[in-house]
């Protein structure tokens, strides 16, 4: 059993761990402190999640500590990330999605309101026509 390179990373509020590993191989992370995700799936504290080849982003909002066992090709910490974007566009969305609510419901109310303004006026026009012509 060969030894296995171990690496301890501190990440920054709003850094990302970028991970890249040899098709084939992997490495394991384990988040030692703080909090951290990987594309949006939290690490739990003290388990080791395994990377397959590829590239990994470890993102953290609030800071985190990192245990890096086995040798990337490259590992580096990057402050310019795309989450802080993302989250933004999220809110955005979320607000658009209350006021398409609210308008829908707004719409709703309205549509009530003249149904039943409608149904009124059919049921006057009704009761004209029962007591005839002569009747107003």
């Amino acid at each position: 059993m060969s030894l296995e390179e171990e690496t301890h990373h501190e990440l920054r509020k709003e850094e990302e761990l970028r991970v890249e590993v040899a098709h084939g191989r992997f490495v394991h992370v384990t988040l030692t402190d703080g909090t951290a995700e990987i594309f949006g799936a939290e690490i739990a504290k003290g388990a080791a999640v395994k990377l397959p080849g590829g590239k990994h982003a470890i993102f953290t909002w609030s800071g985190a500590s990192l245990t890096l066992r086995g040798t990337p090709e490259h590992c580096y910490a990057a402050s310019e990330t795309p989450m802080v974007t993302y989250a933004n566009v999220e809110g955005v969305l979320e607000k658009r999605r209350e006021k398409a609510r609210a308008d829908d419901a707004e719409r709703a109310l309205d549509d009530a309101r003249r149904r039943a303004v409608e149904q009124q006026a059919r049921m006057a026009e009704a009761a004209r026509a029962r007591k005839g012509p002569d009747a107003e």
